[in-house]
């Protein structure tokens, strides 16, 4: 049998806080398998990037608050 894969619209944004001092966004994993983010980058403008660091994973069904 295949292993279960994940397909685009499997990891959403699910909500964006843009608190004054302390941005976060929720990402949703709306898969049945665990997915890798390593290395996917989250960005508002070309000065404001960041890299998800190697090993961040979401859990199936899961959901990830990352601190802007």
């Amino acid at each position: 049998a295949d292993d279960p894969k994940v397909t685009d619209g499997d990891v959403v944004i699910n909500e964006i806080s843009p608190a004054q001092g302390e941005d976060w966004i929720e990402l949703y994993n709306d898969s049945d398998v665990t997915v890798d983010l390593t290395n996917f980058r989250i960005y508002d403008d070309a000065t404001r990037k960041y890299t998800l660091p190697s090993g961040t994973t979401i859990a199936p069904r899961g959901f990830l608050v990352l601190i802007c």
